[in-house]
C-alpha cells in the first residue's frame, strides 16, 4: 500500500511543476487566449474614455448588405399623411355625392313632367273621341234637343279647346328644356271651365238616361 501512495505523490507534485512553468512564460495582463486582463476594475471617469474606444468599433450587423438597405429607407414612406390630403379626400366626396343627388333629382323631374305631358295627351284624346263620335253626330241627326245635348256634354267643347292649348305648352316647355310650370301660371285663368263640367255630372247621367229610355219606347 504504501509503494502505490509514493508514486501518486511524485505524479502530484509533477503535474505542479509543469504548470509552474508554463505560467512563467506567461505576461501577468494577459489570459491564456492572449487578449489583456483588466487587472482591476474601472472607475466611473474611465466610462468616457471606454465608450469612446468602443464607439469606433463595428458591429457585426453594420457594413452587411442588410444592414445598409435598412439604413437607406426613405424615412417619408413612414410619415404621417397629409392632414390637408383628407380635407380634400372629403371635398372630393361632398361634391359627388352632390353631383349624384342633382342628377337624382333631374331623372325625378325629367319622369314627372313626362307622367303629366301623357295624362294630360290622354285627356285631350279622350275628350276629342267624345265630340268626334258622340256629339257632332247627335247634332246632325237631330235625335236629341240643345238642352238635351247640352245636359248631358255640357262645356265639354271649352274644355278640349283649353286642355290642347295646355299640351302644346307643356311639350314646348319640354323640348326647350324650361320649366313646366309656367304653362300653368299661363293658362290659370281658363281652368275655372272645369268647375260647371264636374257638377254637372249627376245631371248629365240623369238626362242620358232619360232619353235613352225614351228612345227604346219609339222603337
Amino acid at each position: 500500500m504504501n509503494e502505490p501512495d509514493h508514486k501518486s505523490k511524485n505524479v502530484f507534485d509533477l503535474f505542479h511543476k509543469v504548470r509552474r512553468k508554463k505560467s512563467k512564460k506567461k505576461t501577468p495582463n494577459e489570459s491564456p487566449l492572449g487578449s489583456p486582463v483588466i487587472s482591476h476594475r474601472p472607475k466611473d471617469t474611465d466610462i468616457p474614455e471606454l465608450l469612446k474606444h468602443e464607439s469606433g468599433k463595428k458591429t457585426p450587423l453594420e457594413g452587411s448588405p442588410r444592414h445598409s438597405r435598412q439604413s437607406n429607407v426613405d424615412i417619408s414612406e413612414s410619415s404621417p399623411q397629409d392632414p390637408s390630403s383628407d380635407v380634400n379626400v372629403g371635398n372630393e366626396s361632398d361634391t359627388e355625392k352632390k353631383e349624384l343627388e342633382q342628377e337624382e333629382n333631374n331623372r325625378l323631374f325629367e319622369k314627372v313632367t313626362r307622367e303629366i305631358i301623357l295624362s294630360e295627351a290622354a285627356y285631350v284624346r279622350d275628350l276629342k273621341f267624345l265630340i268626334k263620335f258622340f256629339l257632332d253626330p247627335l247634332r246632325q241627326d237631330n235625335i236629341l234637343s240643345q238642352s238635351e245635348i247640352t245636359d248631358i256634354f255640357s262645356n265639354v267643347e271649352v274644355l278640349f279647346v283649353i286642355s290642347n292649348t295646355l299640351l302644346r305648352k307643356l311639350m314646348q316647355a319640354q323640348q326647350e328644356g324650361s320649366n313646366i310650370i309656367q304653362p300653368f301660371m299661363e293658362m290659370m285663368d281658363y281652368f275655372d271651365a272645369y268647375l260647371p263640367f264636374c257638377a254637372n255630372q249627376t245631371k248629365s247621367i240623369e238626362t242620358l238616361r232619360i232619353c235613352k229610355t225614351r228612345l227604346e219606347m219609339q222603337e
